[in-house]
């Protein structure tokens, strides 16, 4: 028995390591989140701060003149691409946030993405139109942590969007580039 506690202790240490590297890298995307939404919120203040600010902004809009769609009632989604330049290149290239607002009839969704700093999705933030709010920590391709309301349908549905996301938001803001 006085054998079996040094093993246990031994097995699990990795586990231990493993959760506290997971929670470091919550908190850097958290940190990373929150500097570049008070950039955002800066940058959307006035004109000249957006002119000043060190992102670029590009902005997609569907259905522009909100017509009423068949079956849907009026429809729009807006886009906003955010960027920011490093190096001597002429153009902002490296994506780092999008947001996408959806109204839909009387209903309203918003979705944000926030991209690592090196590739792929960190974090997918959602909220519905009945205010509940998904928001899943992204690892490269692994889910950290999901924090939301809901059953496991809506933590398989996130994973899915970052997937998705990744490929597709890219793709689509390099032709707005």
């Amino acid at each position: 028995m006085k054998h079996l506690l040094p093993i246990l202790v031994f097995l699990l240490i990795p586990f231990a390591a493993y959760s506290q590297s997971d929670d470091a890298k919550i908190k850097s995307i958290q940190g990373r989140y929150s500097s570049i939404k008070a950039e955002i919120k800066k940058l959307e203040s006035s004109e000249e701060a957006g002119i000043q600010s060190p992102l670029a902004v590009n902005e997609l809009v569907v259905n522009k003149h909100n017509k009423s769609w068949p079956a849907v009632g009026n429809y729009s989604v807006i886009y906003r691409f955010y960027y920011k330049q490093f190096g001597e290149e002429p153009y902002p290239d490296t994506l780092i946030f999008v947001t996408k607002k959806t109204v839909s009839a009387a209903r309203e969704y918003f979705e944000e993405v926030l991209f690592g700093e090196t590739y792929g999705v960190a974090l997918i933030r959602q909220k519905d139109a009945d205010g509940n709010e998904h928001l899943g920590y992204f690892d490269g391709d692994r889910l950290i942590k999901y924090v939301g309301q809901g059953d496991k349908a809506n933590k398989a549905a996130l994973v899915a969007v970052q997937k998705s996301t990744d490929n597709y938001v890219r793709m689509l803001s390099l032709s707005l580039n």
